[in-house]
Order: structure tokens, then C-alpha cells, then sequence
């Protein structure tokens, strides 16, 4: 219940000019990230190879970034 609460919010308060990047030349192809987006927001790739941030479904928690062992995730300003 807290959970829901706390994403309906976090939704609500997105920043539409920030955006989370996975860079494929760090990224050791984990899923760390994917277990935790509460969100699904990042999702395989073709050829099973590169994940993908999905950025219709994000919602700018961060929790991607922080879960990711190699820190192949990071916010970049939109259009960087």
C-alpha cells in the first residue's frame, strides 16, 4: 500500500527533462537494474543483448542507478 502511494507520487512529481541512460560498453548485462524498477521501465533489448530504458513507463526514481553493480546507469539532462 505504502509502495503504490509512493509511485502514484513519484509519478506525479516525474521531471520531463531528465532521463536515465544505459551505457552498453559498461552495462555487464546483470538484470540488477530490471529487478529493481517497481515500474518495469527497462526491458531487454533485441538479441537479448542490451537493456533498454523504456522512457514512456519511467518515473525518475533512480532505482536503476543505484542497484547497478558497474554504474552503467546515470541521469543525464534530456537531449545530452
Amino acid at each position: 500500500m505504502a509502495l503504490e502511494s509512493a509511485l502514484r507520487l513519484l509519478k506525479k512529481q516525474k521531471m520531463e527533462n531528465q532521463l536515465y541512460t544505459i551505457d552498453k560498453h559498461k552495462c555487464v548485462t546483470c538484470y540488477a537494474c530490471i529487478r529493481a524498477c517497481p515500474v518495469k521501465a527497462i526491458e531487454v533489448g533485441q538479441n537479448n543483448e542490451n537493456l533498454q530504458i523504456i522512457k514512456e513507463r519511467c518515473i525518475g526514481c533512480g532505482l536503476c542507478e543505484e542497484a547497478c553493480p558497474v554504474n552503467a546507469i546515470s541521469q543525464n539532462e534530456q537531449g545530452i
